[in-house]
């Protein structure tokens, strides 16, 4: 099996028109992406976001960047009988390990 070419988050994006939703999982590199893209988030305004923080403390960063473009982060809370949605108001409730960002 060949190997998956590389590509950059901001070349693919660059050549969309359109976008609904973007799920990132780079293992700990999250907080570069979103920086990287910040530019196409405002241009796309993609309506959610699926992102994961593996316990690096990125959530927090994150959170504000996806603020300014008029989201709503949410911590995903995985139970085994229930999964529910927590609003992120403050660097506390920033521990979960996925996370939800919707546009408002």
């Amino acid at each position: 099996m060949a190997p998956m070419p590389a590509i950059y988050a901001v070349e693919l994006l660059t050549g969309l028109p359109r976008l609904d939703l973007i799920k990132i999982d780079v293992e700990g590199h999250e907080e570069t992406v979103f920086h990287a893209i910040d530019a196409q988030l405002a241009r796309l305004a993609p309506r959610a976001i699926l992102f994961e923080d593996q316990g690096a403390g990125a959530a927090e960063a994150i959170g504000t960047l996806l603020n300014r473009h008029r989201y709503t982060v949410f911590g995903i809370d995985k139970r085994l009988l229930r999964t529910r949605r927590v609003p992120m108001v403050s660097s506390g409730d920033c521990r979960y390990n996925d996370y939800l960002a919707v546009r408002t």
